[in-house]
């Protein structure tokens, strides 16, 4: 069994260590060598043990170490990038619901952020899928469809991020 704190370097953990080796067997699981297959589950249980028995001891039984390096950066720039990219489209979000809600103290504002949302969108039709609401306001079609495609390419970022695992 895995321990969760760090073993003294003692001669009780080195004979412990060197019996758990000892124990472990060692080579290709399915043993074609010897023609003996191991039955099903097995493997499990071998991996398990393997991880036990790492050097380190730093990982628990059904741990598998993450790749370091450049895939630890690549990881990271990806979750940067992931957040982002979920923080502006909730942000949109927002500024949907606001819209739909016509708060007449922030009218002005939101005025001006929605035009300038609008200024930036990639199609022609910016402005296009207007739906009049009954607290007053207008529900923004475009705005709320920018919101949904940056959290799908959230989901994806966030899925090639577990991939570089």
């Amino acid at each position: 069994m895995a321990k969760h704190f760090k073993e003294d370097a003692t001669e009780k953990t080195a004979t412990m260590r060197v019996q758990r080796a000892q124990e472990i067997p060692r080579g290709n699981i399915r043993a074609e060598e010897t023609g003996t297959a191991m039955p099903y589950g097995q493997a499990a249980t071998y991996r398990g043990h393997y991880a036990d028995a790492a050097p380190t001891g730093g990982f628990f039984v059904d741990d598998i170490p993450a790749r370091g390096g450049i895939y630890a950066f690549g990881r990271g720039v990806l979750l940067l990038l992931a957040w982002i990219f979920r923080l502006v489209a909730i942000a949109a979000v927002a500024i949907v619901l606001l819209n739909a809600l016509s708060l007449p103290v922030a009218r002005a504002v939101l005025t001006n952020i929605t035009d300038t949302i609008t200024a930036y969108l990639p199609w022609g039709g910016a402005g296009a899928l207007l739906v009049d609401t009954p607290f007053g306001g207008v529900f923004r079609g475009d705005i709320a469809i920018v919101a949904l495609v940056l959290f799908i390419i959230d989901w994806l970022l966030c899925k090639a991020r577990k991939a570089l695992r």
